[in-house]
């Protein structure tokens, strides 16, 4: 008779995804001081990924059977890269909490991506787990918060959630045959690769990605403990758990913030 606990081992992953939110919840705290110094979105967004990328490229994979998936990733990526520039602008513009609401509306976009690309059903759970979130969000907006907000925001706030449920559905859905290192690897790689094509097309100089005065302490905060060391989690656990509880249980990161 086995000792296992009845949903012990989903339990166990979803709770790496919850510290794994709580790490991600930290992002803003490290994009606002770089904000402040007066770096631009493009480069916070790319010292966010290279160095995830920078770390998993010797695991990547060029086999021929893989090199679709791999494509895959890295088109998902440059889609999340270009779209956090977005959440950076909204960063710089209001308060954190406003920001994060936005980035929480992902669950739907994850949902409605899952259904559209995968056929994958959410369920009756599911899609009441997203709604609760998307109330939950509503409600943190005091009419304060609301009278900020304007149609530009709007638009900015929402290119990254979108870009991140586009990516979850893919990962889930698309990129089984890449291991989760694979997975991560090819995802920040497409993100590092769009940012740093639109940071040299700002400013032609190489030397921009060293810029003298850059924050690294911060640059630091924002590559390890808010990206690689979360996306690592992500990467593995999220197949054992699917698109929706992934995103549901990934929804602490707005209380972290």
């Amino acid at each position: 008779m086995s000792n296992e606990q009845p949903y012990g081992p989903q339990g166990i992953w979803i709770l790496l995804i919850i510290l794994a939110a709580i790490a991600f919840g930290a992002t803003p705290v490290f994009v606002r001081h770089l904000t402040e110094a007066g770096t631009p979105p493009e480069m916070i967004a790319f010292y966010r990924y290279a160095l995830t990328a920078l770390v998993l490229l010797p695991f990547m994979s060029l086999r021929l059977d893989r090199l679709g998936a791999t494509v895959l990733g890295l088109l998902a990526g440059a889609a999340i890269g270009l779209g956090w520039i977005g959440y950076v602008l909204v960063l710089g513009k209001t308060k954190i909490a406003v920001a994060g609401i936005y980035y929480m509306t992902y669950p739907l976009f994850a949902m409605l991506f899952a259904l559209a690309l995968t056929g994958h059903r959410p369920g009756l759970r599911g899609s009441l787990a997203v709604v609760m979130i998307l109330v939950a969000a509503w409600i943190a907006l005091t009419p304060g918060l609301l009278a900020a907000i304007t149609l530009d925001m709007i638009l900015m706030g929402l290119a990254a959630p979108v870009a991140f449920g586009f990516a979850i559905a893919v990962a889930l859905g698309w990129l089984g045959i890449l291991n989760p290192l694979q997975k991560i690897g090819s995802v920040a790689l497409g993100a590092s690769l769009a940012l740093a094509a639109m940071v040299l097309w700002q400013s032609p100089d190489p030397k921009i990605f060293i810029a003298p005065g850059t924050d690294w302490a911060n640059v630091l905060g924002l590559a390890a403990l808010s990206a690689l060391i979360p996306s690592l989690i992500y990467a593995i656990a999220a197949p054992r758990i699917g698109a929706i509880r992934t995103a549901t249980a990934g929804a602490l990161e707005l209380p972290a913030m």
